[in-house]
C-alpha cells in the first residue's frame, strides 16, 4: 500500500414550556429514527436491494438486471425512479416507484411503473436483512479498490484490486482483525501486514487501520458497500 495516505416565568408557564419542549424533541427524535431506517440490505421480489441514505435522499442498487434507484424520503414514503440494464432509460428500462416503510422499519411495500405507463405496472416489497445475517460478505468500494469479501462463520477471506491484494481475518462483533498481502511477494516487510476494520451498525460501510508487517495499524482503510 505504498504511495497513498437558553427572565423568569410563572410556574405554570415554565411547565408549559417544558412540555412543549419535550414534545418537540420527541417528535424530532421520531423523525430522525424514520429517516434512518431505509439504509440497509433488503430481500425483495426484485432481488437483493442495498440502500444508502443521506438526509432525505436515497440511492441504491438491486440485483435484478443490475438495477439502480434514486429517491426522496418524506415521512415513511420514498418516491423516486428506478433504472436497469441494458439502457437504463425509458420506455422499458426505467420508470417511477413509490414505496412505504412499515412503522417498525423492517419491511416496505409499494408500486412501480415504466416511464411509458401512467398506471402502476407491478408491486415492489421487501424485508430488511439483519446486519448479522449479511456480515462482511459482499462487494465494497474502498480506498484500496473494489473489495470482494466472503464470510463463513467468524472467518473472512477476500481480495481487492490494488496490487491484486488479498485479506484473511476473524470477526468478533463488528470488528474484523486480520492480515493483508499484495503482489508481487505477498510477504513482509512491505507487501503484507495487519489490519483492524470495524463494520458500521447498518452494515453499509467500514473504517479502520492497516500497517506494514511488524507495525501497529495506523493508516486509514475505509469502504462502502456496493452489493451483497
Amino acid at each position: 500500500m505504498l504511495h497513498l495516505e437558553r427572565s423568569r416565568f410563572s410556574l405554570a408557564a415554565a411547565a408549559l414550556c417544558a412540555v412543549a419542549g419535550a414534545l418537540f424533541v420527541t417528535g424530532a427524535g421520531a423523525q430522525a429514527r424514520v429517516a434512518a431506517t431505509w439504509g440497509g440490505n433488503w430481500k425483495t421480489n426484485w432481488g437483493t436491494l442495498t440502500i444508502v441514505q443521506s438526509g432525505s435522499r436515497l440511492t441504491g442498487s438491486y440485483t435484478h438486471d443490475k438495477g439502480k434507484l434514486v429517491a426522496t424520503v418524506s415521512g415513511l414514503t420514498a418516491t423516486g425512479t428506478w433504472s436497469e440494464s441494458p439502457t437504463y432509460k425509458g420506455p422499458k428500462d426505467a420508470g417511477a416507484f413509490v414505496l412505504t416503510l412499515a412503522a417498525d422499519g423492517k419491511s416496505f411495500a409499494g408500486h412501480w411503473r415504466y416511464t411509458s405507463s401512467k398506471a402502476w405496472s407491478g408491486t415492489w416489497h421487501g424485508t430488511l436483512v439483519p446486519v448479522a445475517a449479511v456480515g462482511w460478505t459482499g462487494q465494497w468500494s474502498s480506498n484500496w479498490g473494489v473489495m470482494t469479501v466472503t464470510q463463513s462463520g467468524s472467518a473472512v477471506t477476500g481480495s481487492y484490486t490494488h496490487d491484486s491484494g488479498k485479506i484473511q481475518g476473524t470477526v468478533s462483533g463488528l470488528t474484523l482483525t486480520g492480515t493483508w498481502s499484495e503482489s508481487p511477494t505477498y510477504a513482509g516487510p512491505t507487501d503484507a501486514g495487519p489490519f483492524v476494520l470495524t463494520l458500521s451498525p447498518d452494515g453499509l460501510s467500514f473504517s479502520g487501520k492497516w500497517a506494514y508487517e511488524g507495525q501497529t495499524p495506523d493508516s486509514n482503510w475505509t469502504g462502502s458497500r456496493l452489493a451483497v
